[in-house]
Formats: structure tokens, C-alpha cells, sequence
């Protein structure tokens, strides 16, 4: 029991961000092709562009992207309504969960002959000292030639912890650009599937 508590209160801290310190994370600042916005409430990562030097053969770049991008559904789940009973001190341990649908990989109506437009997920494990946690990041991903290769274009970012603990699980939300938030890890999940994608269709 003491132990579902102590994960319980350290995933409820990664959910709360009323006291989180949200200073920018100096080491975005070294990262091109991040575009950072204010949405209002706090600075978030809006969108993330690389360039991979090398052409793609064409007719393998559709195939490949869904050999490497998955847009699966995604099982967000919290532990909100578990609760200790007054008179018998048991700790009852109560799960909730709900689905984020995927769908396909490839958006064919946004697609054309120049640009391929993707939809998927990717998630990494943030370190929060005493445990890691599951974060999945959803993203559109636009691929086009560059002049001297191909130009990866990731938006529409969001992320949600796969189980937030004691505390409601709201599902996704844009990604902040202070360290707890994970703005790096997401970008370095980027980097990988566009290696890989790029890898895969190269000529």
C-alpha cells in the first residue's frame, strides 16, 4: 500500500504544474528548428523542422513512412478515484481509463505530389528521480524536398502521460518548454523517425 502512495504522490506531481517552474530550457535555444509560441497560458513547442541532406526515391517514401510511423490508439489511465476507507485504513487502488483514437498513418487528402503529410505518435520515459514515466506525443509530420535534401516538418504536438497517477488524467496537451515538460526528449523521438524514414527511402 505504501508503495501504490509513493508512486501515486510522485506521479501527481509530474501531472500539477501550478508550481512548476516553467523557464525555458536554455538547451532548446541551441536547437534549430525549433518555433516556440505563447498559447496564452504558457510557452510551448508549436512546431519542429529538420533537414536530412540526401534525395528519397519517391515511390518508396509512403511506404516507408508507415513502416516507421505508427498512429495506433493510445490507453491514457489515472487512478484519481482511488481512495484510503476511513474506518478500515485499506488503501483501495481504483483505475480509469480512456482510449485516444489513431487512425491512419497517411493523410492522402492533404498529401500531394510535393509533400507527404503523416499522422502518428511516439512516446519516451521522462526520469522524475525516483521512477520513470510514459509521456506518448502525437504529431502531424510533413515531408518535402529541400534543395539539397528533405525537409521534415513536425506539428500540431501534444503529449499526455500514460498513467497520471492520483491526479485526473486530462489526455493531450501541448508540449511546454521548460525542462520537466520534456521538450527535448520529444524533439529527439523526432529526430529518430526521421532518420529512420530517411534512411529507409534514400536512394
Amino acid at each position: 500500500m505504501k508503495k501504490l502512495l509513493v508512486i501515486g504522490a510522485v506521479l501527481s506531481l509530474l501531472s500539477g504544474c501550478a508550481t512548476l517552474d516553467r523557464s525555458r530550457d536554455i538547451n532548446l535555444n541551441s536547437i534549430n528548428g525549433v518555433i516556440l509560441e505563447n498559447n496564452g497560458s504558457y510557452e510551448i513547442v508549436k512546431s519542429y523542422s529538420k533537414e536530412i541532406i540526401g534525395s528519397v526515391d519517391k515511390d518508396k517514401l509512403k511506404v516507408c513512412i508507415t513502416r516507421v510511423v505508427s498512429n495506433d490508439d493510445v490507453r491514457l489511465s489515472d487512478s484519481a478515484s482511488s481512495f484510503t476507507g476511513a474506518y478500515t485504513g485499506n488503501y483501495y487502488h481504483i483505475e480509469k481509463s480512456s482510449t485516444s483514437r489513431g487512425g491512419d498513418v497517411i493523410n492522402t487528402g492533404a498529401s500531394s505530389e510535393n509533400i507527404v503529410v503523416a499522422n502518428g505518435t511516439t512516446s519516451y520515459f521522462y526520469d522524475a528521480g525516483l521512477m520513470k514515466v510514459e509521456r506518448i506525443v502525437r504529431f502531424n509530420l510533413d515531408i518535402e524536398s529541400s534543395t539539397t535534401g528533405e525537409l521534415f516538418t513536425f506539428t500540431n504536438i501534444k503529449q499526455a502521460q500514460k498513467n497520471s497517477g492520483t491526479v485526473q488524467n486530462d489526455g493531450f496537451s501541448p508540449i511546454g518548454s521548460w525542462a520537466g515538460a520534456g521538450p527535448i526528449q520529444a524533439i529527439q523521438q523526432f529526430d529518430k523517425l526521421a532518420t529512420e524514414i530517411h534512411r529507409c527511402a534514400s536512394k
